[in-house]
């Protein structure tokens, strides 16, 4: 069930490789073209997606050859928080905050997520706050994700992935992807999220326990909460997949 009120303010294009164009006969070589192999590019594309299993690696491999780039440290961190790298994310923030300007906000997410690190609080490596940076949207939804057994209480689903999956057709945001992972208290938050209709979903391949669709006017902030209520066996908005 989607019950709207005002919640607090919260990136796809496809990842696609180009070949290099290759040498057509002998004659004078032609200046080099702007690559789409170039791996912090790709890097940024993946990123945009939040599809960080694919930009950590492509950031690994530009910072072989820009290794003061605070972009491709900041992002790196991020994308190895979001894939529990904590060993690589803590080094990769620790060096966003000994080169960082002082109050950008690539420090700030650096310091926070250093803190809560050093607390033993398990950090918020999933908070869409890190992944919103870019976007152009002005959308939102958050909610909480509980499950009740049989004779027991509603529990929160922890460390849950939600994704929302823009339904393709739709101008500026056809078949995007964005994910967030719910806290310890099964609490989820998308922000910066362009309008359009969306397919929101606990998974991207398999059997689903949601399974909703999701609409957002411009500038709208939405409350779904996911549970037993709104799972696949009670609704199905997409019952073909």
């Amino acid at each position: 069930m989607i019950v709207l009120r005002r919640a607090r303010p919260l990136w796809t294009v496809l990842l696609f490789v180009l070949g290099l164009a290759a040498c057509k006969g002998p004659g004078p070589a032609e200046a080099p073209k702007a690559s789409h192999e170039d791996p912090a590019e790709l890097g940024r594309q993946a990123f945009s997606r939040q599809d960080y299993a694919a930009a950590a690696p492509l950031f690994r491999k530009a910072l072989e050859k820009d290794a003061k780039s605070l972009e491709l440290h900041y992002k790196l961190a991020v994308s190895t928080s979001f894939l529990s790298i904590t060993d690589e994310a803590q080094r990769e923030f620790e060096w966003v905050v000994a080169n960082a300007p002082e109050g950008s906000e690539e420090a700030r997410i650096a310091r926070q997520w250093l803190a809560s690190l050093a607390k033993g609080d398990a950090p918020r490596q999933d908070s869409d706050d890190v992944a919103s940076a870019g976007r152009t949207g002005d959308s939102g939804i958050s909610g909480v994700v509980s499950w009740t057994e049989p004779g027991a209480r509603p529990e929160p689903k922890r460390r849950m992935q939600v994704h929302l999956i823009a339904l393709p057709g739709q101008k500026g945001t056809d078949e995007q992807r964005f994910t967030v992972r719910t806290d310890q208290d099964g609490r989820y938050v998308f922000t910066k999220i362009p309008a359009g209709v969306y397919k929101m979903t606990n998974v991207v391949a398999g059997v689903p326990q949601w399974r909703l669709r999701v609409t957002l006017a411009p500038g709208q902030s939405l409350t779904v909460n996911l549970d037993n209520s709104n799972s696949t066996s009670a609704r199905d908005d997409f019952p073909g997949g």
